[in-house]
């Protein structure tokens, strides 16, 4: 049985930034509005006026100000007990209680000084407020000793709300140098309500977008297989245009892990590289994984990628977190390169594709073939109201265990449209030509077999619309769409990466049922749809149904599998679809797929949405589909889901999911929890038990059940796990909201 995640505490990152939602200023007290006397235009250069209750010149020529002072210019306003002048210097000293604002700063101190023409001063006791981000705190004392720097000499920084913070930073001294954009603190505590819970004895950091080497704060977590670990990030700016993360893994059951991300960025192009090694004591191997991402502009149409994951065993994903959008624990891992041009007519793509099998269980004749290398082109081309397309494709494909081989596709083809608004006809006519050169054969495989075959079509359709009495236009769309293909015999040809496509109303009007080149279907049929919408004023859809059915004039001969039988019916199952936005906040959504020989629903699914600007959410279910329905040899699945965002208040919000397994009588997944934000913090937990598809014992229920905790600091971090993740994943609509 995997290990039970007991908790886990991490910090992300160190930022000023705010890391919560923008909506989270709904529960914090507005903050004082300045409003600046004039524009800058308005005011001579260097100039200010001032004014109080009394006003005295002394003999060296400096003013007096007492009773009400205040002293503005074009940017600041400052309020005090008391002021003296020197206008000669510029200069301004204050006794008593002062207030400075500006658009960027509050301060309220016990006094100070302060230079007009150069923006020098030094403020006693004071207290300061960030207007644009939440930022405030105190200091002994402000100094700013030169343009575009200033000193705190005892300082306390925090978002939250002054009298009582529920996390601030405590600094002996705390130096700011917005020039260099950067800022040094020295002596740093970080307390959590009121507990000291780090120090750090010196630390630099940048104070706007600019990127600077360092430690970034470390994490900690903790789990029943590998106990307690520390991880501590390393930042390494190599340049303007690439960076680099080390972090050492210390997991007390494991062993140290190392991790390194590497990222390039310039105008040519992007690319990043993630690598883990780890010598596992509890596991008994060494362990790793690798992967590169990377896009690159060539100019000219030109461009470059490379994707590429590895991984040193199938354990990997389930007992150390990767990091990586990899989607949970996949079964493949495709590696794939190459170069793409596109053009005004042309399209190419030539590359080469590897997956893979993390799953062990997996068969080795049962993986997927390696495309090395493979080369796309397609092109289209208008000409006096004639669209010209060609599609080719020629591929290498390898295998350890099975036939392998080239494949060469070409299939052109010339349209025509006709039509206007309430009416279209398109014809068109191409033929297909697949060619292979096969090796490790089989006794009964050819060594070059080839298939050429004469695909046609008609499509038409008409549109009737009509104004309904409530506003809206509805319209009526039936389609005809005929076929015909050639049949040609295809026993002789491997299955190298084609399946069948999933049964669906837009299947209805394809040209071939299966998914690549190794099978073009037969095909004497005619297919019959219908859709109708109801369209508002702004013509955005409020409702759309549509329904439709193939009918064969004969036998459809090709299939996957030469020991699979013809199919004989004389026409398909009918599908159909419903998507209605029932109101502002309801929308629904269903799929049907009905077989009239055997008189029963083959497949249906059903979901019900709720969503308000209150960031209410509610998903309902349900889906059923017969064994055999998807593909060969396919279980029945009968499952129900209900998931909910429901919040409490301004600061409270509850969410969960319950997918239940109506055949085997099972949950799939439950997940419940709640989230809290306050002004400066939010805190969210969930409790998820999932059924472990994956187990060594498939007829015992085997479930992993995780507890996430995260706190989000704002202003300075995240501590815990990426809950926002794994709500994206599993309620439908929440990620919009964030």
């Amino acid at each position: 049985m995997k290990a039970r995640r007991i908790a886990s505490i991490a910090v992300l990152c160190c930022a000023a930034s705010s890391v919560l939602a923008a909506d989270s200023d709904a529960v914090c007290p507005p903050l004082p509005v300045f409003e600046p006397p004039a524009t800058g235009s308005q005011w001579p250069e260097g100039s200010y006026r001032g004014e109080a209750d009394h006003l005295e010149t002394l003999e060296d020529g400096r003013v007096r100000l007492r009773g009400d002072v205040e002293i503005e210019d074009a940017e600041r306003r400052l309020q005090a007990d008391s002021a003296q002048i020197d206008r000669q210097l510029g200069h301004v000293t204050f006794d008593g209680d002062l207030l400075l604002e500006s658009a960027q700063m509050r301060i309220e101190a016990s006094g100070g000084e302060l230079d007009q023409s150069s923006g020098e001063g030094s403020f006693r006791g004071a207290r300061y407020q960030l207007n644009e981000s939440r930022g405030n705190g105190y200091a002994d004392a402000i100094l700013t000793p030169k343009p575009n720097v200033t000193l705190l000499d005892g300082a306390m920084y925090t978002t939250c709300l002054p009298e009582e913070p529920e996390w601030a930073l405590y600094m002996s001294r705390l130096y700011l140098d917005q020039d260099e954009g950067m800022g040094t603190a020295h002596h740093m505590r970080l307390h959590l309500w009121g507990v000291p819970v780090f120090y750090w004895p010196w630390m630099t950091f940048p104070i706007n977008d600019e990127r600077k080497t360092g430690l970034l704060f470390p994490s900690f977590a903790h789990s029943d297989d590998g106990g307690f670990e520390y991880a501590q990030p390393i930042y390494w700016n190599i340049a303007p245009q690439a960076d680099a993360t080390i972090t050492p893994r210390y997991i007390e059951n494991r062993g140290t892990q190392a991790n390194l991300e590497m990222r390039y960025l310039n105008n040519w192009g992007e690319f990043q590289a993630n690598g883990s090694q780890l010598d596992d004591r509890l596991y008994g191997d060494d362990r790793w994984l690798t992967a590169f991402e990377h896009s690159g502009r060539l100019g000219a149409g030109w461009s470059t990628y490379l994707d590429t994951q590895r991984v040193s065993d199938s354990d990997y994903f389930g007992d150390l977190d990767t990091g990586l959008p990899l989607g949970g624990e996949p079964v493949h891992l495709l590696s794939q390169g190459g170069v793409r041009y596109s053009g005004a007519i042309w399209r190419h793509q030539i590359g080469v594709q590897r997956y893979q099998t993390v799953d062990e269980s997996i068969a080795a004749v049962n993986r997927p073939y390696a495309k090395e290398p493979f080369v796309r082109s397609t092109a289209v081309y208008d000409f006096h109201q004639y669209e010209f397309n060609l599609k080719a494709e020629t591929v290498d494909f390898s295998h350890d265990q099975k036939v392998q081989g080239q494949r060469l596709d070409l299939y052109p083809s010339i349209a025509r449209t006709f039509g206007t608004p309430g009416w279209f006809v398109r014809p068109k006519a191409g033929v297909r030509h697949t060619a292979y050169q096969l090796d490790q054969l089989s006794a009964t495989t050819e060594e070059a077999p080839s298939r050429s075959t004469a695909i046609a079509s008609l499509d038409s359709g008409l549109v009737f619309e009509r104004q309904t009495r409530s506003g809206l236009l509805h319209t009526l769309e039936p389609r005809l769409y005929g076929l015909y293909v050639q049949e040609q015999d295809q026993s002789q040809i491997p299955l190298f990466d084609t399946g069948s496509y999933t049964f669906s109303y837009d299947q209805l009007f394809r040209e071939n049922r299966f998914t690549s080149a190794d099978r073009q279907a037969d095909a004497e049929q005619v297919t019959a749809g219908l859709t109708t919408r109801w369209l508002d004023g702004n013509y955005e859809e409020r409702v759309s149904a549509s329904i439709g059915r193939i009918y064969y004039l004969g036998d459809r001969e090709v299939t996957l599998d030469e020991s699979q039988p013809a199919e004989t019916g004389e026409a398909s199952d009918i599908a159909a679809l419903l998507r209605a936005q029932l109101t502002q906040r309801w929308r629904a959504d269903a799929n049907w797929q009905y077989s009239r020989d055997r008189e029963e629903l083959l497949s249906h699914s059903y979901q019900l949405r709720y969503k308000d600007a209150s960031r209410r959410i509610l998903n309902l279910g349900y889906r059923e589909v017969e064994a055999g329905v998807q593909r060969a040899n396919s279980e029945a699945r009968q499952q129900a889901e209900i998931a909910t965002v429901l919040p409490l208040g301004t600061r409270w919000q509850w969410f969960g999911r319950y997918f239940y397994d109506l055949i085997d009588e099972r949950p799939l997944e439950t997940f419940a929890g709640f989230s809290y934000q306050s002004c400066c913090w939010a805190a969210s937990f969930i409790a998820r038990r999932q059924l472990d598809l994956d187990s060594a014992m498939p007829n015992v229920e085997e479930y992993d059940t995780d507890y996430l905790l995260q706190f989000t600091f704002r202003g300075l971090g995240s501590v815990g796990d990426d809950n926002e993740r794994a709500l994206d994943r599993g309620i439908l609509g929440y990620a919009e909201e964030r």
